[in-house]
């Protein structure tokens, strides 16, 4: 099943390509987090933020299953049944428009060339070309506190995008979540930008800008 674009937000995708590595290992992460001032601590249940999804959707469980590790991370357990939750936690999810970078440089060589019988070295610019896509995965989050059932005030909303050479939603999604476990249910103060460096064990490393 393919994500749907994700409509909701547009975060700053065109100014994180310049900051993506030639390597496809790295990602680059932005998160911008709010949150009303209150403690984010508490049990939570996590439902669609699209109404129109029901919570058996396959996807809608896999990104569930890959968040849950943010809130056990920021100590928010997740319960089992909505009834028993503090909190309700919707998810909204998808990829973006892929983005295509172009590159252009120049190279300068030597050439020999003959005329009339001698040979002539002359400096040669040629020019050159190439194309790299860029694909982004987007993630909310945005919690509210329940009563009998009932969701009341926002508390906390968190956004995130990653931006990689991928077009495999559940690996961006993935690769994201150790950003997301640091940044879940938190204030930002504005957008924030971090590089996730992926080695060819599958390990993550994250590095702030």
């Amino acid at each position: 099943m393919k994500p749907q674009p994700f409509s909701l937000v547009r975060l700053l995708v065109l100014a994180l390509l310049p900051l993506l590595a030639a390597c496809g290992t790295s990602y680059q992460v932005s998160i911008h987090a709010l949150n009303d001032g209150s403690s984010p601590r508490g049990s939570y249940y996590l439902l669609p933020l699209d109404e129109r999804i029901d919570e058996s959707d396959l996807l809608f469980r896999a990104v569930r299953d890959e968040v849950a590790t943010a809130f056990a991370a920021q100590n928010m357990p997740l319960a089992p049944r909505r009834e028993d939750a503090a909190y309700v936690a919707r998810i909204a999810y998808g990829m973006g428009d892929p983005q295509t970078i172009i590159y252009t440089w120049t190279s300068f060589h030597y050439r020999t060339f003959y005329r009339h019988g001698r040979a002539r070295r002359v400096l040669v610019e040629e020019p050159h070309i190439s194309t790299r896509i860029l694909y982004n995965a987007h993630l909310l989050i945005q919690a509210a506190r329940q009563e009998n059932k009932t969701e009341r005030e926002q508390v906390w909303r968190t956004e995130m995008t990653v931006v990689g050479g991928t077009d495999d939603f559940p690996h961006l999604l993935h690769v994201g979540m150790p950003v997301l476990q640091q940044m879940l249910g938190s204030r930002s103060e504005g957008l924030q930008h971090f590089t996730v460096t992926e080695d060819r064990e599958g390990s993550l490393e994250i590095a702030d800008h």
